[in-house]
């Protein structure tokens, strides 16, 4: 099976969402699926890194952040490359709440793509709280979109 992570930042950069897709990515690459990672380079600034690259049998596409919202981000690049590939990918796994790349995907992927939705990541504390309360009333729109969730937690 062919399947597209998707992924905010980096699967280098030392976050727990990065770690859980590139050690997903993994597993599934060593029972025979193809996988390809599309990702930012959201949180990388002034670090080197290459928009192709090729890593224990996964391929990682890097776009780079044109904006940094508050750990949301934006970039124009991912829209582009998104549109140049989903077409060759039989799932699209998206990982991260209250991401630019995980919105953009649901919007651009909803109805010609089954959807894995992982719901790690950004608004996790205290100080996000407000935030959190409209993105979760903004994310239910999405949300019918998912034809399969995974959570860490309940």
């Amino acid at each position: 099976m062919k399947i597209l992570n998707i992924s905010s930042a980096r699967v280098q950069y030392p976050g727990g969402t990065e770690k859980e897709v590139w050690e997903l990515s993994k597993y599934m690459a060593r029972r025979g699926h193809k996988i390809t990672i599309l990702q930012t380079d959201l949180y990388d600034k002034g670090h080197e890194w290459k928009t192709f690259e090729r890593k224990e049998g996964i391929n990682i596409l890097t776009c780079k952040n044109s904006r940094f919202v508050k750990g949301f981000g934006y970039s124009e690049e991912f829209k582009e490359k998104l549109k140049e590939i989903w077409k060759a990918f039989d799932i699209i796994h998206i990982f991260g709440y209250g991401r630019f790349t995980s919105e953009y995907t649901f919007r651009f992927i909803k109805n010609k793509k089954p959807i894995v939705y992982s719901g790690c990541g950004f608004f996790h504390n205290e100080k996000h709280r407000f935030f959190k309360k409209i993105y979760d009333q903004l994310f239910k729109r999405n949300a019918k979109y998912i034809d399969f969730g995974i959570g860490l937690t309940e």
